[in-house]
């Protein structure tokens, strides 16, 4: 730490402001919405895994813009805002959901829960998520990155499959 303000204020600055840009730009990238496979027997929903890289490289980016602060409080206020970043480009790259033939299968930074379509109690439709409720827990599905065709095809694969084990219910919540 020493050492990086030993150098000179105007390459401090200079590289502050290329790492500030780039915690920006790296941000948009890591946006967007997720990657849907469409087979024959399920549905694979996932992100590319450029956009956790690119999430995780905004984590560095304010990272390096931390470190070129003066004073010691901004400097602990920005490293700890780039967290959010790393638990969010962890997120991206270890989350898949997959309504096959089985059952519902999701997996994220958390940890997975899967259900099987007869286990299936109730399926709630939001606005913003679906929420699949079975015995042995639950799976909120957050939709709101997803597109319309997306969300419709997602909600008729899982509206088949429980209409098809004859277990459960669906209900759409108003928004």
């Amino acid at each position: 730490m020493a050492r990086l303000h030993a150098l000179p204020r105007s390459f401090r600055l200079g590289m502050g402001g290329l790492a500030a840009v780039s915690a920006v730009a790296l941000g948009a990238l890591s946006a967007g919405k997720p990657r849907f496979t469409l087979l024959n027997t399920a549905i694979v929903i996932d992100y590319p895994w450029p956009r956790g890289l690119a999430a995780l490289g905004c984590a560095i980016a304010l990272a390096l813009f931390a470190l070129t602060l003066a004073r010691p409080a901004p400097r602990r206020a920005l490293l700890l805002a780039a967290l959010l970043p790393v638990a969010v480009g962890w997120h991206l790259l270890l989350y898949r959901l997959e309504a096959a033939q089985l059952g519902l299968t999701s997996r994220g930074a958390l940890g997975s829960t899967a259900l099987s379509w007869r286990e299936v109690q109730s399926v709630s439709l939001g606005a913003g998520a679906v929420v699949v409720e079975g015995e042995s827990g639950s799976i909120r599905i957050d939709t709101t990155d997803f597109s319309a065709e997306q969300r419709g095809a997602l909600e008729r694969a899982v509206a088949r499959r429980v209409r098809e084990s004859g277990s459960g219910s669906i209900v759409t919540v108003p928004d």
